[in-house]
């Protein structure tokens, strides 16, 4: 994949970033099964607004990205 993106530059980000925010996509499905399972494991019906839910899921990417980079 880093050959695929080699030399991909996007406003603050490069191919380095965005292969490792893929493998973290990857990382993410194979621990939930879907992006949508992920951010629902964050969903509680005690909360008011989905923003601890949206929090959770992009903290969970984060981590698996990170891993990648």
């Amino acid at each position: 994949m880093h050959q695929t993106f080699s030399g991909f530059r996007h406003r603050f980000t490069n191919d380095q970033k965005l292969c490792a925010m893929l493998f973290g996509v990857k990382e993410v499905l194979e621990r939930h099964s879907s992006l949508q399972a992920c951010f629902l494991a964050g969903l509680n019906d005690d909360n008011d607004t989905i923003l601890p839910a949206l929090s959770a899921f992009t903290r969970e990417l984060s981590i698996c990205t990170d891993d990648n980079l």
